[in-house]
């Protein structure tokens, strides 16, 4: 019986877009667009931090990074260029069978 993968934080930035990277680099998309994803969700974080009464720091992470000379985008390709997902994911435990599985569905 086919099954559905879900997953969810707080805020749905930090886990959400750990296991939203991993998911679209099992099925194959591009940094580019992953990274533009990424973007686009941080643009929505805010309001939501807001309207929670949280502290949003984006600011200082985007200062961190640009001290170290790079930036999210760059950081993000680079993470996502360099990753074997399945190999990460098998590190972790996840099965051969299940990975394929899972890319099987995302695809």
């Amino acid at each position: 019986m086919p099954a559905g993968v879900i997953f969810h934080c707080g805020a749905g930035r930090d886990r959400t877009g750990l296991i939203s990277l991993l998911l679209l680099a099992l099925a194959g998309v591009t940094p580019e667009a992953i990274v533009a994803d990424y973007e686009l969700t941080l643009g929505q974080v805010a309001p939501l931090y807001a309207a929670l009464g949280l502290e949003w720091d984006e600011l200082d992470v985007r200062e961190q990074l640009k001290s170290r000379g790079t930036t999210v985008s760059e950081t993000i390709t680079s993470l996502v260029r360099g990753l074997d997902v399945a190999e990460y994911l098998a590190a972790a435990g996840v099965s051969g069978a299940d990975i394929s599985a899972l890319r099987g569905r995302l695809l």
